[in-house]
Formats: structure tokens, C-alpha cells, sequence
């Protein structure tokens, strides 16, 4: 009956010992899934300065062909695209995310549908799945480093293949 109380006992300890490092792992995809809302929200709204909120000064972008850029060298360039399209919905969502004390990472997929003002006719839609590394802040977690895995664009429901890189509609 020890033996079996023991058994039961170690048990309990392990899954209470668990059961913070998986609260924390949940509790990270929740706070990295609300953040990327606002992002979507602030894109769909042309308000680059309100998603540069949401990451570190020194932030840094790497793109499917290599290119990289800074969040300084990012936020005129979205703005410049942003300014160019008519009608745009943003939707973001975490596939896994994971931290260890002030640094996390996490994957998501952004997909975005819009219109453009030069040719209001057709609409585009995109999806890509990125990877980024998060640093947690005296104002809460920031995303820090961004890495595209993929990109996937149709043009009025057809594949269709921009350029790559930053301007390519990612």
C-alpha cells in the first residue's frame, strides 16, 4: 500500500511541476496571438507606427530570397505599400509558441486579401508562415527577429509569383 501511495504520490508532484512550464507555453501563444492581432488590426488599417509598436528597436526582417532589413528600414517601405492598395483584410494566427524565461519563439501564418488602387478589378490574397524570436519587456513580450518560411500569393484565385523579398507583398 506505500508502494502504491509513493507510486501515486511522485505522480501527483510530476504533473504539478508540469503543469506551470505548460500554463506558461499556453499563456505565451495567447499574449503572441493577441499581439499579432493588433498588428493585424493596425495593418488593415495603413497604421504602420502601431504595429512597429509591437516589436524591439532593433528588430530585424529576413525575407525567402535573403534579404534582410531593420524595423527602421521596414516601417517606410509597408507604408509605401500600404498606401498603394484600396481594400485589405489582415488575419494572423499562432501555430506553436515557446519561452523560456525573457525569450520566446513562436510560429504563425499571416494571410492577408486586398485590392489594388491601380486595378481595383482584381484581388489578390496571400499567406505566409513566419518564424520569429520574441524578447519579454517592461512593457510585456516584443517580437525581435522575423524569419518568412513561405509565401504563398493568388491573383484573383490563380497562383501568382511577385517578386521576391520585402516588396514582393509579404
Amino acid at each position: 500500500m506505500k508502494r502504491i501511495l509513493g507510486v501515486f504520490l511522485a505522480a501527483l508532484l510530476m504533473m504539478a511541476m508540469a503543469c506551470p512550464a505548460a500554463w506558461a507555453k499556453g499563456n505565451l501563444k495567447g499574449e503572441v496571438q493577441a499581439l499579432l492581432n493588433q498588428a493585424a488590426k493596425a495593418l488593415a488599417q495603413k497604421d504602420v507606427e502601431a504595429a512597429a509598436a509591437l516589436v524591439t528597436p532593433d528588430a530585424t526582417l529576413r525575407y525567402l530570397n535573403g534579404s534582410t532589413m531593420t524595423i527602421a528600414q521596414w516601417k517606410p517601405m509597408v507604408a509605401g505599400e500600404l498606401a498603394k492598395r484600396q481594400t485589405m483584410t489582415a488575419r494572423f494566427q499562432v501555430n506553436k509558441a515557446e519561452a523560456k524565461r525573457d525569450r520566446g519563439v513562436a510560429t504563425y501564418e499571416e494571410f492577408y486579401t486586398y485590392t489594388l488602387k491601380a486595378e481595383p478589378q482584381h484581388k489578390y490574397a496571400s499567406k505566409a508562415t513566419w518564424r520569429v524570436a520574441l524578447r519579454k519587456t517592461p512593457q510585456g513580450w516584443r517580437f525581435q527577429e522575423f524569419q518568412e518560411l513561405s509565401l504563398a500569393m493568388t491573383r484573383d484565385g490563380k497562383p501568382y509569383k511577385p517578386t521576391p523579398g520585402p516588396a514582393g507583398g509579404s
